[in-house]
């Protein structure tokens, strides 16, 4: 998948100005090729636009879907605690300057917001929210040995953190992902990977 083109495609759309699109594109492209990212990355930028791409007949704005799919891990310091807010900060910085529409970029930095606290809802979230959000947990439901390697690759991001801390915390996230009714919010998702995921979820708890 050509992520460049995609992103491009999409910003052309609105703006003439190619340079600042390649702009745009290489501060995110920079950010996601990091060495300090083994899952926070741009394989799980594509693997949530091909999905996007398999469902696109049940997203009204698609465009703003992609862009929230763009920018939603562009800025991510496992040392930090901020990076969904720095994320939609540089969203808007960016979007804002080629004046794209207002209202789309609150709805893209609200996207972002939310991703980092999967188990909240609200009465008012839209269906496409919905799905973005299960999109980007999408990775909870594969099959076991892609499972393990994402596990890998998430300690490899907290390598600084002491094994015995990281296991703890990470338990504890796990242990409140899988005590949630539902870890996926649309139908699609629920009927489709919920049980994977919640066994996913189980193994690697019980492993610790």
């Amino acid at each position: 998948m050509n992520l460049e083109k995609i992103f491009i495609e999409t910003l052309q759309k609105y703006t003439s100005n190619k340079n600042i699109i390649e702009t745009f594109y290489n501060e995110i492209a920079v950010n996601y090729n990091s060495k300090t990212r083994f899952y926070h990355n741009f394989t799980h930028i594509i693997n949530m636009i091909e999905f996007a791409l398999s469902i696109k007949e049940k997203i009204d704005d698609f465009d703003t879907f992609i862009l929230a799919i763009f920018y939603h891990d562009v800025i991510y310091n496992s040392h930090k605690s901020n990076n969904e807010e720095e994320s939609a900060k540089l969203a808007k910085k960016h979007l804002s300057s080629i004046n794209f529409n207002i209202y789309k970029i609150d709805i893209i930095s609200e996207m972002i917001l939310r991703s980092k606290n999967h188990s909240e809802s609200k009465p008012n979230d839209s269906n496409e929210l919905k799905l973005f959000l299960d999109i980007d947990l999408l990775i909870l439901a594969s099959p076991k040995d892609i499972y393990k390697q994402y596990v890998s690759n998430i300690k490899q991001e907290y390598k600084h953190v002491p094994k015995i801390i990281f296991n703890s915390k990470r338990k504890q996230i796990l242990k409140n992902i899988y005590s949630e009714k539902f870890i996926y919010k649309t139908s699609l998702f629920r009927n489709k990977y919920e049980n994977l995921a919640k066994n996913n979820l189980l193994s690697e708890i019980n492993s610790k």
